[in-house]
C-alpha cells in the first residue's frame, strides 16, 4: 500500500498529528492516537483516537460501524490495522500514534477529495 495523499490533518504539512490519508487502495488511512477499544476487535484490526474536526460530517450523522464519537470532542475509529512496511515509512509515526484503514465509503464525503 502507497499512501497518495493527505487530505485532512490537524498539523500543517507534518506527519506527527492525526490526519486523514488516501492510500493506491482507494481506502483512508486514519491516523491517531493509540487507544485501547471499549469493545473487543477483530484479528488484525486497531483503533485510534482523533479530533473530531478531522471527521465532522460523521458528529452531525449517526456514526458508522467502527466510528464513535466520544464525549470529549474525539472519534475512535477502528479498522484494518496498517502493518504495511511501506506505507509505514511513509507515515513515520511518533511514539503513541497507530494507522488504520478504513474504506473510503466510511466518509463518502471524501471520496473526490
Amino acid at each position: 500500500m502507497r499512501i497518495v495523499a493527505r487530505l485532512r490533518g490537524t498539523c500543517p504539512d507534518t506527519n506527527t498529528c492525526p490526519t486523514i490519508h488516501l492510500s493506491d487502495r482507494g481506502t483512508l488511512v486514519i491516523q491517531g492516537y493509540v487507544i485501547e477499544p471499549g469493545t473487543p476487535l477483530r484479528s488484525g484490526e486497531a483503533a485510534v483516537e482523533i479530533p473530531a474536526v478531522l471527521l465532522p460530517e460523521l458528529v452531525a450523522a449517526d456514526a458508522p460501524d467502527g466510528v464513535h464519537l466520544t464525549d470529549r470532542d474525539t472519534v475512535v475509529v477502528a479498522g484494518r490495522a496498517v502493518v504495511d512496511a511501506g506505507a509505514l515509512a511513509q507515515l513515520r509515526l511518533p511514539e503513541g500514534e497507530a494507522a488504520v484503514e478504513i474504506d473510503l465509503t466510511t466518509v463518502p464525503e471524501l471520496e473526490g477529495a
